[in-house]
């Protein structure tokens, strides 16, 4: 078996979609890991805790597709995976849900996968085990497709289930965390309603945390919450003490606390720990690095310091259209309104792909909103001054409600 090799990525416009033939559901992502063995082809993105597999038998030329993910991991580019929910089942070696890859989509390419693997059909004496592990494995599919009205009653299904195994239940914690989180800072603008629902997701993280005491990534997600919540100093505690806990998990720490001290407006702070992520081996060209450091450019008022920090993060993931949209920021900033504008389109582009059969949202409207704005203070300037510099073009972008907040009143006392 032949085992990508993936390096450090960052979150993309990426991620899940509805839409497509005939059912299918659309994940769109960087590959995290995949293998081509004589029996089967699989792939995992870096989003959504989901494994997608092909009989090799049943793909028509499964070395060309695997060649073609194997160039989109080396160019820092994304794939488009089209899976069948209906044919969910638990891996139980990963502790993940596995779908039938029906097609696949890399490199400009399209390829068809395995359409001859069945539909899985619950038994009509299945177990109660059996019938929450489905609802589990259907309720991260709905979640990959943003139909999360229909994926929450699913989880609640799942995790109601006193027989569910351990691996699963802290599966369906970790997703019902996400999901929780994804629809309160989906409540827009940030207020009482999105806090309470915020205070939900927070309940589960640390159920999660509880159930996997030794998982790096569920301490870190209660933290990420308390942070949405303005616990400020709650999270960096929970930073600090996983920097010990977890050695192994700097990156993510530093990550962590680079946003946290961000969002407090401490910019000092905030570049002291994306420089420590920029010293890892491995990390001072990944986008990760080099879009942060830029965005912390940007707020300290060097705008060219930050341009030459996206251009850097561009050239290992070319196609991550927050690195275009704020460079375009950038550019506006220093007087090249023509470089602002194309970057801008680019980004607006990759906007729309993403965009692409899923549900529109509040949040995602003033964006859409804002970005009209934008387009027509840079065609006018385009049109009249392409020399001046115009301040503050990304503010209001993202505005869901992270930045320096109070502590939410729901919360007890810090």
């Amino acid at each position: 078996m032949r085992r990508i090799v993936i390096g450090l990525m960052a979150l993309l416009f990426c991620g899940p979609a509805l839409a497509g033939p005939a059912s299918l559901l659309r994940a769109d992502g960087n590959v995290e890991d995949g293998a081509l063995s004589d029996t089967q082809l699989w792939v995992k993105l870096d989003w959504g805790d989901m494994k997608f597999v092909a009989g090799r038998s049943s793909i028509p030329d499964a070395q060309a597709m695997f060649d073609a993910v194997k160039a989109a991991v080396g160019e820092g580019r994304s794939v488009v995976v089209w899976y069948d929910p209906d044919t969910a089942a638990i891996d139980r070696e990963a502790w993940l849900p596995v779908f039938a890859l029906r097609k696949l989509e890399a490199g400009g390419k399209t390829f068809i996968g395995d359409e001859k693997a069945p539909r899985h059909v619950l038994s009509p004496t299945a177990s109660s085990e059996d019938i929450a592990e489905d609802a589990l494995a259907h309720a991260m599919a709905l979640i990959n497709a943003s139909q999360t009205e229909k994926a929450a009653p699913l989880l609640d299904r799942a995790l109601a289930e006193t027989g569910l195994v351990p691996q699963l239940k802290v599966l369906g914690l970790k997703a019902r965390t996400n999901l929780r989180e994804d629809m309160a800072l989906g409540d827009f603008p940030p207020g009482e309603a999105r806090d309470r629902a915020l205070l939900g997701a927070l309940e589960d993280a640390r159920a999660w945390s509880k159930a996997a005491p030794d998982d790096a990534k569920a301490a870190f997600g209660v933290a990420r919450i308390l942070e949405y919540l303005g616990a400020y100093e709650e999270a960096i505690a929970i930073y600090r003490d996983g920097l010990l806990r977890w050695p192994q998990e700097s990156a993510r720490v530093y990550r962590g606390l680079e946003w946290t001290y961000r969002d407090m407006g401490k910019l000092r702070e905030a570049a002291e720990w994306v420089d420590k992520l920029g010293a890892l081996p491995g990390w001072k060209d990944t986008m990760p690095y080099r879009y942060h450091r830029g965005w912390l450019y940007d707020l300290m008022g060097l705008p060219d310091a930050a341009i030459a920090s996206y251009t850097e993060g561009l050239k290992a993931q070319p196609d991550y259209g927050g690195a275009f949209e704020r460079r375009s920021c950038s550019y506006a900033a220093t007087g090249h309104i023509k470089e602002a504008y194309e970057d801008f389109k680019v980004a607006r582009r990759l906007a729309a792909d993403f965009m692409k059969g899923r549900p529109a949202t509040i949040s995602s409207a003033f964006d859409a909103n804002r970005a009209a704005e934008v387009e027509k203070i840079l065609q006018k300037a385009l049109a009249e001054a392409p020399n001046r510099k115009i301040d503050g073009l990304c503010d209001g972008y993202w505005n869901w409600g992270f930045g320096g907040r109070t502590r939410s009143a729901l919360l007890p006392p810090g």
